[in-house]
């Protein structure tokens, strides 16, 4: 099937008006594509609020997109862990 929209992407819910920034994609076996979508502000307590979860056929385009720029070496290897770099540190 594939996804509609890129992560990263400024996106408006239909029914209810709430936007924000595609943060995750899901795809079930049933064909049924849903997008987390991370809010732009925060909470009264100045912390992160948590994504919500929206099926592909109820957002649109909105607002600005922002680019994810992967670090050099990150780019795909072809499968789970394959060839992964070690991430064990230099212990002095």
């Amino acid at each position: 099937m594939g996804f509609k929209f890129e992560l990263g992407q400024g996106v408006k819910d239909l029914v209810t008006g709430f936007s924000g920034i595609i943060s995750q994609r899901t795809e079930y076996l049933t064909g049924c594509a849903r997008y987390g979508v991370q809010p732009k502000e925060l909470d009264k307590d100045g912390k992160i609020k948590d994504a919500v979860y929206l099926d592909e056929n109820s957002i649109v385009p909105f607002g600005k997109s922002i680019t994810i720029v992967k670090p050099k070496g990150t780019e795909d290897k072809g499968g789970p862990q394959k060839d992964a770099p070690s991430r064990i540190s230099k212990i002095s």
